[in-house]
This record gives structure tokens, sequence and C-alpha cells, in this order.
């Protein structure tokens, strides 16, 4: 019988590292719990906590900001907007 996703219940996702809080013990994919190691590989999660800014010269000593080029291990920083609008009311 399947469970979610085309996956059969206790079907391990990933291992849980054994450290810092991890148990080592697989994921089930379709236990209802987020583990760590289903955070750690989850492309969306990975995309946005990824720096996407590189706001310090590479020794890390300057502050240097300029535009992010396509090498992502100089980039040092992470950006999100935060959206507010308000209107008058009657």
């Amino acid at each position: 019988m399947l469970a979610c996703h085309g996956r059969y219940a206790g079907t391990p996702a990933c291992r849980n590292p054994l450290v810092p809080d991890g148990d080592g013990q697989c994921a089930d994919a379709c236990d209802g719990r987020i583990d760590l190691c289903e955070i750690a590989t989850d492309f969306y999660a990975q995309t946005f906590t990824r720096p996407d800014l590189r706001l310090f010269s590479d020794d890390g000593a300057r502050f240097e900001p300029r535009a992010s080029d396509n090498d992502d291990s100089h980039n040092d920083a992470l950006s999100f907007v935060v959206s507010f609008s308000a209107r008058r009311v009657p």
C-alpha cells in the first residue's frame, strides 16, 4: 500500500546525522515528521537558504558590496524581502 508521494510507508528517505542533535537513524519520508536530514537534502530549503549576495572582500576584512557573480562560493550574505501595504479606513 502506498502511503505518500509514491513511496511505501517505512521507506528510508535519508539518514540523520549523529551530531549535533541527530540520532543516526533513517528518516521515513511518510511518517508525518520532518527530520533534520529531510531539510538538509531538500532542494527548496537549500535554494532559499543559500547566500546570494557578496558584501565583504575575499578575506572578509573589508566591506565591499558588489554584484553577485555566478560563483556561489564567494557569496556571504542572504537577502530577503518584507512587504507592507496599508490603506486608509473611511
